[in-house]
């Protein structure tokens, strides 16, 4: 069985207004940040519309082709381009656009050891199944967190940006590998970065976010239930 993960940083509200260019400019400052490494394969998809929450279909859609059977496709991107090692070459493809940003996936290679191994798990007695992250992703879109095996599938934000690999957690739980995250610096850089760039509204914290994050469970990593708003660290564990 493939087992696949990703440890995402997500905006938990409302997104913001987002053109190509601030999608563009976005990844420039992620890739200024010396993150990445020149190895990896790079994707830009960019899905244009009025706005990312002017629904709440997602980047895939499954279709019932006949009874039992159905099959799993993307949606149609207005901007589809690959590369091999150029992070450039995708931002100049989003420069000085200002259509609105309705969907998007945008993967920029290979990050740097100092990135990945703080999250990086072999060799656990308790699970031969290695968790190993290769690559740092960003999707426009609405973002669940779902753990393997678990009973909630959350819906949580609009943007995140994740590092995928092969594997899942266990026994890691979410809460260890966010302590784990918080102590790297490069991991912080980029956090940092969401932060600056997307900064989350200071709002007044309602009875029913404090009670969705109850039922989140171990998908909210943190000992404060009432945390104010920020980016927040969860995970996506599919296999």
């Amino acid at each position: 069985m493939s087992f696949h993960t990703g440890v995402m940083l997500y905006r938990p509200c409302r997104p913001p207004p987002m053109t190509a260019d601030d999608l563009g400019r976005f990844i420039m400052e992620i890739r200024d940040a010396g993150v990445l490494t020149d190895d990896g394969f790079q994707v830009l998809q960019v899905r244009f519309g009025d706005s990312i929450d002017q629904d709440e279909k997602g980047i895939t859609c499954e279709e019932d082709i006949a009874w039992g059977i159905s099959t799993l496709s993307t949606i149609e991107w207005d901007l589809n381009l690959s590369c091999m090692g150029s992070v450039r070459q995708l931002v100049g493809a989003l420069a000085g656009d200002k259509r609105r940003v309705y969907r998007a996936f945008v993967s920029l290679g290979t990050p740097t050891d100092a990135v990945l191994q703080p999250i990086t798990r072999t060799n656990s007695p308790e699970n031969d199944t290695d968790f190993c992250p290769d690559s740092l992703d960003i999707e426009v879109g609405p973002i669940e967190a779902y753990d393997l095996g678990g009973d909630v599938r959350a819906f949580v934000g609009w943007v995140a940006i994740f590092l995928s690999g092969y594997g899942y957690l266990y026994p890691w739980t979410l809460r260890d590998v966010v302590d784990r995250l918080q102590d790297a610096p490069e991991i912080q850089r980029i956090a940092q970065i969401c932060r600056s760039f997307w900064p989350v509204p200071a709002e007044r914290l309602e009875d029913r976010v404090v009670e969705g994050r109850k039922q989140l469970g171990g998908l909210w990593p943190y000992e404060d239930i009432y945390k104010q708003w920020d980016w927040y660290w969860g995970v996506r564990e599919s296999g």
